[in-house]
């Protein structure tokens, strides 16, 4: 455990506030009490019975909320810059810069765990001859030995990570480097550029890195293997690559490298955890912005997605999974998961009487690596209804309802649907003291989707949204 290197806190909870047109509403205020500044958020978990909220801050204390009555039931010392509930809700599982453990829901005690990624190899030998890296042998069953494309003899010049991006000359690296260079966790992609012996060089070969398993002097290499998935996932960044842990237990499921849009942007992983999507800009233009939606059991990009938008600013999942909601400056973009397509765009109308959304605009993009489905980009407009001005800062979203942050610190229930404002919620209140550029830090509906929680300036606000939900949909999983 670490030291605790910030002062006290000062908590006052108060509760059964009525915001505009929503429902029972409790607030806990966090400031330091040195200086009664607010205390900036971390990360923020749900528990899978809607019963409870993890809230963690940067002074290192993670809170734990009951959500039926804002009562704060328990903290621990830790630092997490985020954590998930397991499926069963028996442990959550909390990633720091320091460490990563799980942390039992009924007795708070600890259990470290690895969260290493599962190592793959592609089987490839080497050796320097002639100041050159030369193509030595391959193992038997290995990717390397499978693909045709790769000779004994040919000379190795490049190598990149993924199926794209910039490639690393490698001309003369001795072979041990080499070798340390080309390992990484297993499902992910090496790319090899070669000199052939007749002087050609070729287009860069593609290498999937597989699973291998040492008995004595030989290797035995496996195929890659869907994985069955089914655990709450953790997503996190390492090594230049998006990597899913386990809540339950923290082993590593699997990594991925993006192909056609930048490694960091907004994320979201769909709630039965099946899916992944990454919102950026592209590696081509940082001018061009890009959605690409990966399949989790197989580690492989699904499709990309032309996101033609002046910004980008948040990403969300529909509770069942089927849609993917994007968030530019002004109005939110909801695609097919499964498909990819364009469906409609939401711009947060007051009434019924603007323009409905439209369908898909027919432009396409061709992009992305064989097999991939590149599908439609959205139109600039909805109907005859076009939006310029900031509206949407964060997004969170339940089975009927999209929780959108305005500018000021407010926030706005939409129908997911058709895009009209059932209510809105102000920006909470801290006494005389005035703040500029409110804005909320984190925010998530619960998995039933009864409460909205969010923290901003140091207060953290929840709030029943049930009646705005569909009450023809029941609870949600």
């Amino acid at each position: 455990m670490y030291r605790l290197q910030f002062s006290c806190m000062v908590v006052v909870l108060a509760f059964a506030l009525r915001p505009s047109l929503a429902g029972e509403h409790h607030t806990l205020r966090y400031l330091y009490d040195d200086s009664r500044v607010p205390i900036s958020a971390r990360s923020l978990a749900i528990s899978p019975d809607s019963k409870e909220a993890a809230l963690g801050l940067d002074n290192g204390v993670v809170h734990f909320i009951r959500l039926a009555d804002g009562e704060q039931t328990s903290e621990v010392n830790a630092l997490p810059f985020d954590m998930k509930y397991s499926r069963d809700g028996s442990r959550i599982l909390m990633l720091s810069e320091y460490e990563a453990f799980t942390l039992s829901t009924s007795t708070r005690s600890r259990t470290k765990v690895n969260t290493s990624d599962v190592p793959g190899y592609v089987g490839l030998m080497t050796v320097n001859r002639n100041g050159k890296l030369i193509v030595d042998a391959t193992v038997d069953g290995s990717p390397a030995h499978l693909c045709k494309e790769l000779q004994r003899g040919d000379e190795i010049v490049a190598i990149g990570e993924g199926k794209s991006g910039a490639l690393q000359d490698v001309v003369g690296m001795p072979s041990t480097q080499f070798s340390s260079h080309i390992k990484g966790p297993v499902g992910t992609y090496l790319r090899i550029s070669l000199l052939s012996k007749d002087g050609k060089t070729t287009e860069p070969i593609l290498l999937r890195r597989s699973p291998a398993v040492s008995s004595g002097a030989s290797v035995q290499f496996a195929t890659m293997q869907k994985q069955v998935l089914g655990e709450t996932l953790m997503h996190f960044q390492r090594d230049h690559r998006h990597t899913f842990a386990s809540a339950f237990d923290g082993k590593c499921i699997g990594s991925l490298t993006t192909e056609d849009v930048n490694l960091v942007g907004q994320y979201a992983l769909s709630p039965d955890q099946t899916l992944f999507a990454v919102l950026s800009y592209t590696v081509r233009s940082r001018e061009q912005f890009g959605i690409e939606i990966y399949d989790l059991a197989e580690l492989e990009r699904r499709h990309f997605i032309s996101f033609n938008r002046p910004s980008f600013n948040s990403l969300a999942f529909s509770s069942d999974g089927s849609e993917l909601f994007a968030g530019s400056n002004n109005r939110i973009d909801v695609y097919d998961a499964g498909t990819g397509e364009y469906k409609r765009g939401l711009v947060g109308k007051d009434d019924m009487s603007l323009p409905k959304p439209t369908g898909r605009n027919p432009e396409t993009t061709i992009s992305g690596s064989a097999g991939t489905s590149v599908v439609g980009a959205a139109s600039d407009t909805v109907g005859e209804f076009t939006v310029s001005e900031t509206r949407v800062e964060k997004i969170a979203v339940s089975k009927s309802i999209v929780a959108v942050a305005v500018p000021g610190g407010a926030l706005e229930l939409w129908d997911a649907q058709t895009g009209i404002i059932k209510t809105a919620i102000p920006a909470p209140k801290h006494g005389t003291r005035q703040y500029i550029n409110l804005k909320v830090d984190l925010m998530q509906f619960s998995p039933d989707g009864r409460w909205l929680v969010y923290y901003i300036e140091g207060i953290f606000n929840i709030v029943d949204v049930s009646e705005f939900s569909d009450p023809s949909t029941g609870p949600q999983e």
